[in-house]
């Protein structure tokens, strides 16, 4: 993709972002996911996100937020992915993860940790095609607990 810029996210991105984050949540909504996060996401302190960007418009972006597994050691976990639909299959994504694997190895990050929704086929293609692997086990499994 031509004239794609990756960089941090910034306080003049706030309505794009906006735009970006109902864009998430519309595409979970549309697979039967309760969406509970968006742009309040974006805004917490301990989340860092990282853009794609074409000229003036941002096309993509990617949060991660610091973590720590006893099998894995440091790790960024990744709540929140997304290219705006017109730019999808344009390799952007790659870019951003390439991006944050840099970002990751001078942070000493061992992993990512990617949530995907069940009926999210696409983001399952993408993350095993980047070599992602699932976690869960006969012996382990995901799970959560509502405060």
């Amino acid at each position: 993709m031509k004239d794609i810029k990756i960089r941090f996210l910034n306080a003049s991105d706030t309505d794009q972002m906006k735009e970006i984050s109902e864009l998430f949540k519309d595409d979970m909504l549309s697979m039967g996911a309760d969406s509970k996060h968006g742009f309040e996401l974006l805004n917490s302190p301990t989340v860092k996100t990282i853009v794609a960007e074409s000229g003036d418009k941002i096309v993509g972006a990617v949060s991660f937020y610091d973590g720590f597994s006893v099998d894995a050691g440091k790790i960024y976990n990744l709540p929140f992915l997304i290219i705006r639909p017109e730019y999808r299959g344009s390799r952007i994504i790659l870019s951003l993860f390439n991006e944050l694997k840099e970002i990751a190895a001078k942070d000493n990050v061992k992993s990512f940790v990617f949530s995907v929704y069940g009926k999210n086929e696409g983001a399952k293609k993408l993350y095993e095609r980047i070599g992602a692997t699932y976690m869960a086990d006969v012996n382990e499994h995901f799970m959560f607990l509502d405060l």
